[in-house]
């Protein structure tokens, strides 16, 4: 590793390192929420599939999957937020997949017109908490990616 890239590294950790640290609290938080909110509509559920209509067991079993869905992206999340420390833009990006397939699992269950619901508050604030994440992270694998080789100059007197 030469000055420049010293250099580099450093300007990363001044002015990313915050972004980054809180993108790995954002992660925690994340995980928190989808496991908070499989705790919450999993006793909803079992009770949903304990009734005897028909109409209702298949719509117990697509709350079922959702449930399911949530709690595995809640350990997926928190494992994440565990290792970010060392592969942060592995966690974000990764987070950001676990995002997106509980996205599209939300909008097979709900239909496209679950975005709009005020109950899918939760899924906005997650939205905007993993942008911030993943902006920090792009820009320092940027910033790493097009650091220059250091020039050594001649200063004339």
């Amino acid at each position: 590793m030469n000055v420049h890239d010293e250099e580099t590294e450093l300007e990363i950790a001044a002015f990313m390192g915050p972004h980054i640290q809180r993108a790995r609290i954002v992660l925690f938080a994340i995980g928190a929420l989808y496991l908070i909110a499989t705790y919450l509509t999993y006793n909803q559920v079992s009770q949903l599939r304990a009734l005897e209509d028909v109409r209702l067991q298949h719509l117990a079993d697509i709350a079922l999957y959702v449930t399911i869905g949530y709690g595995v992206a809640g350990f997926a999340t928190l494992v994440l937020a565990g290792i970010a420390g060392t592969k942060t833009t592995f966690a974000i990006y990764g987070a950001t997949g676990i995002f997106a397939a509980n996205l599209l699992l939300n909008i097979w269950a709900n239909g496209i017109a679950w975005l709009i619901d005020p109950g899918a508050i939760v899924f906005w604030l997650i939205l905007i908490a993993l942008g911030m994440g993943v902006q920090a992270a792009w820009k320092a694998n940027k910033l790493r990616r097009e650091r220059q080789p250091a020039r050594a100059t001649l200063l004339a007197a």
